[in-house]
């Protein structure tokens, strides 16, 4: 792979930008010969170049394109004469210098290559851009081991600061992983410019040697500054809670870079994701917390917050949420606003009485929607807990049609059927989502055909089931099936368990408990709907044609049944699937 050195890319940028015009009678403008060459048209851009250097030999973008199409064509002779024109106006014209290194280097004449460059270090010894240029006139024809030679030369003569970036890039070219580490530890260490250029050499450090290479960056007295590189290169290698180690150790004192260095943390920690991610993302921005004063500084602190519930450590979020500013007169709409999402993640966490507890503090001063959202989010964090007494208590004189929707639940969880119908039907179907109506008007459709007014087992079975407990829910489910009449409600139990099994994947054990259910009540409504559910069992295990077959048997004997649409749509699927001959 070839390499440009950085005098040639930024001179070539700057003739991009500002495109030196000649006149006519010198040979037209030099955005004709950009035009030529970028075309292909080498041998015409040769020409074009040519003229214009006849007529101004130091206009440098001509004679870095003639080096170019000169590679094209492989005819160097008259571009070496015009970087000699060059150097006799300006013997230490480095551009030109550099001109004639490389071209020397693709000639493969090593003694002129050598003659020039030791020329240019004995007119101008202080300089490392004779070792620089050298090194990539070789770096170019591949000669690595050959360039480094040359760069060590220039660190004895010079020191190593100027050069270290450039022996850092060899080496990294090389596979030498620790010795590039250590050249970019000394160039940052001196310059902090060169910070981003080592992240993205080191970034490609392999798996086997990415230790060494922090230690060699940030340990043994190492600069602050190669410490803040190896603690990005730990968190774009996803080892987010050792980057941050270093990057506390290494924060600077000046706040805003501080503050702009954490957020860029943050942002790297969340793509990492994970617990570990979220917990050094939380760390982050507590520290930003710190540094920021006012509202910002709030703001930081319930991000944090938030992220440090993310990653399940609720103590810290609530020690930080402890420390935010709520009165209402100072809060703003957004502050309150993602307050109330954090005590709403608390209580879906399971940190039920912190979330509790900060409701309780600022529902004074919550807007009315965002309170009934509250007392429903922590009602259900205590359902999930077992806790339906603490539930009903932070419902307590809440009449909206989600609190009945909820106390509907909570009836049905101790067996009150006809209590639980009840309270459904006065929720109506406006209570929280449509799903949560859809799943409530299912449950109301079961709950009719059960054989009494209370049913205990079902109520444990169907807590075990609302709760995501779903291969509890299946064996209890079967058990309450038990207690009941197949129809009075024993065939519906048991088809919803068979249900329950078919959405875990678990075909076997579904398909035998959905035959069970069509034998207890043939005729029935749940025979219907175990149809069906043995027909996605035999469709997840490659059984169209008995999948076929099911359907259609759900289509023509059970014609009034509220599973008929769905039994059309996944027939016309497996029919539309199968070629047709």
């Amino acid at each position: 792979m070839k390499v440009v050195s950085r005098v040639v890319l930024s001179v070539a940028f700057s003739v991009v930008a500002f495109p030196r015009l000649v006149d006519a009678q010198g040979g037209g403008d030099i955005n004709h010969a950009f035009e030529l060459e970028r075309t292909g048209r080498y041998e015409e851009a040769a020409t074009k170049y040519k003229e214009i250097l006849r007529f101004d030999r130091d206009n440098f973008a001509a004679l870095l394109g003639l080096e170019r199409v000169s590679e094209q064509t492989h005819r160097y002779d008259t571009l070496l004469v015009l970087a000699d024109s060059v150097l006799d106006l300006a013997p230490l014209n480095s551009l030109a210098l550099g001109v004639k290194l490389r071209t020397w280097a693709r000639l493969g004449d090593r003694d002129s290559l050598t003659g020039i460059a030791q020329r240019w270090i004995d007119a101008d010894p202080d300089s490392p851009d004779p070792y620089r240029e050298w090194s990539a006139a070789l770096s170019l024809e591949g000669d690595l081991r050959e360039a480094l030679g040359v760069l060590r030369a220039g660190v004895e003569q010079l020191g190593g600061a100027d050069l270290a970036p450039d022996v850092a890039t060899l080496h990294s070219r090389l596979g030498e992983w620790t010795n590039a580490a250590e050249a970019w530890s000394l160039a940052v260490e001196h310059a902090a410019r060169h910070s981003q250029p080592a992240i993205l050499s080191l970034a490609r450090t392999p798996p086997e040697h990415r230790d060494m290479v922090i230690t060699a960056l940030a340990v043994g007295g190492a600069s602050d500054e190669s410490t803040l590189v190896a603690a990005n290169l730990l968190a774009r290698w996803a080892r987010p809670l050792e980057a941050w180690v270093l990057l506390a150790a290494a924060l600077p004192q000046d706040r805003r870079r501080a503050v702009a260095l954490l957020r860029r943390f943050g942002d790297r920690a969340r793509q990492v994701g994970g617990r570990e991610g979220a917990r050094a993302r939380g760390f982050a921005l507590e520290r930003v917390g710190q540094l920021l004063q006012g509202d910002l500084a709030d703001a930081a602190k319930i991000e944090a917050a938030s992220a440090f519930l993310e990653a399940g450590e609720t103590h810290s979020a609530e020690r930080l949420l402890a420390l935010v500013d709520t009165d209402a007169r100072s809060a703003t709409p957004a502050q309150m606003s993602t307050m109330v999402g954090l005590i709403r993640m608390m209580a879906e966490s399971g940190a039920v009485v912190q979330a509790e507890r900060r409701f309780f503090d600022l529902r004074d001063r919550l807007r009315r929607r965002d309170a009934i959202l509250l007392r429903e989010s922590i009602a259900w964090g205590w359902i999930h807990q077992d806790s339906l007494v603490r539930a009903e208590l932070v419902l307590a004189g809440d009449t909206t049609v989600g609190t009945a929707a909820i106390l509907g639940w909570i009836e049905l969880f101790r067996g009150n059927v006809a209590g639980s119908i009840g309270l459904f039907r006065s929720a109506g179907p406006r209570a929280r989502s449509r799903e949560a109506s859809t799943r409530r008007t299912e449950i109301v459709a079961l709950l009719q055909r059960i054989a009494g007014d209370s049913a205990a087992e079902l109520g444990t079975a169907i807590h075990l089931l609302v709760t995501g407990d779903s291969a509890q829910a299946i064996t209890a489910l079967e058990l309450a099936a038990e207690t009941l009449p197949g129809d009075g409600g024993g065939a519906d139990v048991v088809a919803l368990a068979g249900r329950v099994a078919v959405e875990m994947g678990d075909y076997l054990r579904a398909e035998t408990i959905l035959l069970r259910a069509i034998s207890r009540d043939p005729d029935g409504p749940s025979a219907a709907t175990a149809q069906l559910g043995l027909a996605r069992v035999y469709l997840g295990t490659g059984r169209r044609e008995e999948a076929t077959r099911r359907l259609e048997n759900v289509i023509l004997n059970y014609p009034l049944s509220a599973v008929v649409p769905s039994a059309r749509r996944l027939l016309d699927q497996i029919t539309e699937a199968i070629p047709q001959t």
